[in-house]
């Protein structure tokens, strides 16, 4: 089977929105078929010069004495599915590959990896190793607790270097845990996994929440267990297709309740799936 797969060789440039000196977080987004998936990469040093690609976008966030580095967010249109693609980043990068999933509908032997709390230990970096041994993966799904940062900035930049190996290779679709929730200061919560995660969106985030740290907490309520925001839509909760499957992706950390946005989202997207398609329904949430 695997010598009936067709391989495009496609050279993609991608293009960066701002020339800078330090490193730099690159999100790629690539749609199939109507449906976004998103992997991750860390970049130290700036490529030399940009051509254009799909679409693009950058952003920069502060949480106290952090400064992120610049985040880049390149869309990728009209790929085929069950391709290998290759990709440069600039005019002298390294050239690098992936392979898009199953299309919706497609009836084809699906390997997903599972991952959650994964941190960075170097228990994290054997994870992160044992799934890159294993070429049958699709796709990544990450039910929340990412980098362990609480409330760290430079954590964020650390985690994504570590899983980088795999990331830009793999689609990596996620959700939010209690350690994204980290309060900013401002009353928005969870700043970095808004920014930095690009998830296919129902309609733009909107965050009303009003959190703030108590300094006689020592920083534990960076990461609350029983927490409920005002985080709607954005990344905090969509869907997507992959090839028999349509997957859920819920926030156990906003509302949940009856009549929430949330909820009324969730009733309208299950109503909406073709199980003739997609007979699979998968939900993936961090905690009850």
């Amino acid at each position: 089977l695997m010598l009936l797969i067709h391989y495009s060789v496609v050279i993609l440039t991608l293009p960066l929105l701002v020339v800078i000196s330090r490193s730099f977080v690159l999100h790629l987004c690539f749609q199939l078929h109507h449906v976004s998936f998103f992997f991750f990469l860390m970049i130290r040093r700036p490529p030399r010069s940009t051509l254009s690609s799909s679409s693009a976008a950058s952003d920069v966030y502060k949480r106290q004495e952090y400064t992120s580095p610049f985040i880049h967010h390149v869309h990728l249109n009209g790929l085929s599915s069950s391709t290998k693609y290759f990709y440069r980043i600039g005019t002298d990068g390294r050239l690098e590959w992936f392979t898009t999933p199953p299309a919706p509908g497609e009836a084809k032997p699906l390997t997903i990896a599972m991952v959650g709390d994964l941190g960075q230990t170097s228990d994290s970096a054997s994870t992160i190793h044992h799934v890159l041994e294993d070429s049958s993966a699709s796709i990544m799904l990450h039910a929340g607790d990412m980098s362990y940062a609480d409330c760290d900035g430079a954590r964020w930049d650390s985690y994504f270097a570590m899983i980088e190996p795999l990331s830009k290779r793999l689609p990596w679709m996620v959700t939010a845990g209690n350690h994204e929730i980290e309060p900013d200061g401002t009353g928005e919560i969870m700043a970095a996994f808004k920014r930095r995660c690009a998830m296919p969106e129902v309609a733009p985030g909107v965050d009303q929440s009003q959190v703030f740290q108590d300094p006689k907490n020592t920083g534990y309520d960076c990461t609350p267990s029983a927490f409920t925001g005002d985080f709607d839509f954005g990344n905090s909760f969509y869907s997507f297709e992959l090839g028999l499957a349509h997957v859920v992706v819920l926030n156990s950390y906003v509302q949940t309740k009856v009549g929430s946005a949330q909820y009324k989202w969730l009733e309208h997207d299950l109503k909406e799936v073709d199980t003739t398609q997609t007979p699979w329904i998968m939900a993936m949430f961090h905690s009850p």
